[in-house]
Order: C-alpha cells, then structure tokens, then sequence
C-alpha cells in the first residue's frame, strides 16, 4: 500500500474551455469620424468587463479583423482577456467583406485560430459595417459557409446607415440577428450589448465542440436566447433611429 499523500498543489489545473470570438469590422472611408471613434471607445471600455463572463473554466479570447484598405488582423493570434489590448484603428479605403470572409475562412480551423490541446466552445463572430461590400461579398460567404466552425457558431451583425441589409442577413442566418441604427444615437449600446450577450450565450452553450459541428438544435437554442436578449435589454432600440444627425 502507498503511503504517498495526495498534494493539491501539485495537480494539474483543470484544462480551461475556449471561447473565440471573432470581430470583423468595417475600416472603409464612410466610417471614419464618429463612427470609428465610437468603435475604439467602446471596445476599450467593454473588453475588461468581459474577463467575469463563463467563469473561472472559460479562457475568452479574441480575434479582430479589419477590412477596409485590404484585410489585417489586429494581432496575429487570438488573444486571452488578460492579454488583450485593444489598438486604436483608423479608416479609409473600400469595404471588401469578401476578402474579409475569405480570411475567416482560413482562420477558423484547427490549424490556425482554433488550435487548441482542449475542448472549445463554438465560436461566436460579429460582423460590423456601414455600407455595401465593394467586391464578391456573395462569393466569400458562400466558402465561409462550407466551414463547419462558422456553421456552428452564433452570428451576430451590426449595420449603420444605409448598409446592405440582405447580405447581414445571409451571414447571419436570421434577420433577427441582424441589430441596426441608422444614427450614431445608439451605436456603442449596440455594440456592448453584442459583445456581452454574445460572449454570455457563447460560453454556456448547450454542448461544447470538440472537433465536429454542434448540431442545429444546439445553434438554434443560441439563436433563441440572443433574440430574448435582445428584446429583454433593447427592446425596439435596435431600430432604424433617422434623425438630423446625417449618418
């Protein structure tokens, strides 16, 4: 019989669950001002209260993706909450949400951004922009969705002004998880709203991926509480708000 006696301090930690979530947003000219500037303000102050959500056995991280003079990831590989420090972007250019869409793609794959030695939950992606995509929007989506890692992830999209609603829809899946406004009256509740609640849904989420694509009922039960979300906290503020303000 063993007399060795069991050291707490030297177990291994439980292995802590990753939640990715990926941010594409617009950096073409029509953002620039207070659109642009609304964005680094509130991303700044949102990304510190997320390191509570999912708990102690969730490893939140982050991927940003710019696209406006071609496509950049803010950092090159996602990044923990504890780590992440927002960098402050600019605008100009064209908006080419297919070149975007193309390099989620490539991304979202167990040999880039999703490599992990454990679990994950699905991911969660939230797309930002103010206009009408300016190359094959179309063409990227239809290869983003052969990714089984987009297919199960909870999509959300934010549209400013006068934007191309039917390809938000597209990306989404469901217009009613397309959020808009057409002033910069509401812009940074909307976007703490999606930042939180997704990230709140993405990390309790009815199963975890270990490699194969969560099942439509799971995505569908995400789906559901976004929208509940939605209308609990914002009710009818996510509609299109025209006023004098000119956006």
């Amino acid at each position: 019989m063993s007399d060795e006696v069991f050291d707490p301090l030297e177990a291994e930690p439980i292995a802590r669950k990753r939640l990715v979530l990926f941010y594409l947003i617009d950096t073409s000219g029509s953002m620039d001002g207070d659109k642009i500037g609304i964005v680094n303000e509130v991303m700044e102050e949102v990304l510190p209260e997320l390191r509570n959500i999912g708990g102690a056995d969730s490893d939140i991280q982050l991927a940003v993706l710019t696209f406006g003079t071609g496509c950049s990831w803010m950092y090159s590989t996602p990044q923990s909450l504890e780590s992440f420090k927002w960098s402050r972007i600019s605008a100009e250019g064209m908006t080419p949400m297919g070149e975007a869409f193309m390099e989620l793609n490539k991304k979202m794959s167990r040999d880039a951004f999703l490599a992990a030695p454990h679990l994950s939950f699905a991911p969660v992606v939230f797309l930002l922009t103010d206009g009408y995509p300016t190359d094959d929007a179309y063409g990227g989506l239809d290869a983003l969705k052969g990714n089984k890692w987009f297919r199960s992830s909870l999509r959300i999209a934010l549209g400013i002004g006068d934007y191309d609603r039917q390809i938000l829809d597209a990306f989404t899946g469901n217009s009613e998880l397309v959020l808009s406004t057409a002033t910069g009256k509401n812009l940074a509740q909307l976007i703490r709203f999606a930042t939180i609640s997704s990230s709140t849904i993405g990390s309790r989420s009815i199963g975890i991926d270990s490699g194969d694509a969560l099942t439509d009922e799971s995505n569908a039960m995400k789906q559901k509480a976004f929208i509940e979300m939605k209308k609990d906290q914002l009710g009818d503020s996510d509609d299109d708000d025209m006023d004098d303000s000119g956006w």
